[in-house]
């Protein structure tokens, strides 16, 4: 990314935030609030002419280096993410997923 390794991690702890690269509606954070281990994110996505609940259960936070996701999607479906930040200047981080 070319930004600064803060404004990615303002993103990232931003639990609404996540709905700009989840293809998510975001509908609440339990508790409310920046991303933090046992924190529940309550989303919501559209296929198959219905709607489909999305859960996200915020694990290991790590800040600003990154933070660890279980998801539960429809179907039973669980994805663990492990979400990476590296600063690569002073204007670039490198983000990676798993």
């Amino acid at each position: 990314m070319n930004a600064p390794i803060d404004i990615v991690w303002q993103f990232l702890a931003s639990p609404a935030e996540y709905a700009a690269w989840t293809d998510a509606e975001f509908l609440r954070a339990e508790p409310s609030g920046a991303a933090a281990e046992g924190q529940k994110i309550f989303f919501r996505t559209r296929a198959l002419g219905r709607w489909w609940p999305v859960v996200m259960e915020v694990g290991t936070v790590d800040p600003p280096h990154g933070l660890e996701l279980r998801v539960q999607l429809p179907l039973g479906i669980i994805n663990s993410e492990h979400i990476n930040v590296l600063p690569l200047g002073r204007r670039e981080t490198r983000v990676s997923f798993n």
